[in-house]
């Protein structure tokens, strides 16, 4: 059981366990014939994650999925979506710096750190699970905070709400070399006071 939980935390934490950083064994909720790799985490995605986490099975706000991300940096001090806006795709919410975009023609991640926040806009998936088996799974609007990312890029795990029709914290998993249409857009929590002011 404490092997279990170690596995889960961020580099960070992953000393009190005995684990060093790099590959380690799946994290909870995550398939364990992936490779997972716990890089260093920036202060923030660390207190995002540890939000996450200590939410899970938990209504974050009124169980939205935007809800994990916007009260988790709103408590850190970080931007949320009320003071970045959108992207020019309608309900396409920004959180942070723009690290990454996972497309059809460019499925894998990169640069992509736990406590970052994806938000998917018309993204649908389907990948192998067994010789005669797939799962779909569809995000035509939603937003999630990694978990764990893979180190080919090609998985990752997610604290996400609003899923499933699970009102609360749930894991989720998402193979996004699967992605069949769509865009993830990934982006860094940034500190909300390092916003540029407005005039006046």
């Amino acid at each position: 059981m404490i092997r279990a939980f170690c596995v889960a935390l961020p580099v960070a934490l992953l000393a009190a366990c005995g684990l060093a950083p790099g590959a380690a064994p799946a994290p909870l909720g995550c398939p364990a014939n992936v490779a997972w790799v716990y890089p260093p985490l920036p202060p923030l995605n660390r207190e995002l994650w540890q939000f996450s986490q200590a939410h899970l099975g938990q209504t974050v706000g009124t169980g939205e999925c935007a809800e994990i991300p916007e009260l988790g940096l709103r408590q850190v001090g970080g931007a949320t979506t009320d003071d970045l806006g959108t992207t020019n795709i309608a309900g396409d919410y920004v959180w942070g710096d723009l690290v990454d975009t996972v497309t059809l023609s460019s499925p894998r991640l990169a640069n992509v750190l736990p406590g970052d926040v994806i938000q998917f806009a018309d993204a649908d998936f389907r990948w192998q699970v067994a010789a005669n088996a797939w799962e779909t799974d569809v995000a035509d609007h939603h937003t999630a905070v990694v978990s764990a990312v893979s180190a080919d890029g090609a998985n990752v795990c997610v604290f996400q709400q609003n899923s499933g029709g699970k009102r609360y914290v749930t894991y989720g998993y998402y193979e996004v070399v699967g992605i069949t249409s769509g865009v993830l857009h990934i982006y860094r929590p940034k500190v909300r006071a390092t916003l540029p002011r407005a005039p006046g």
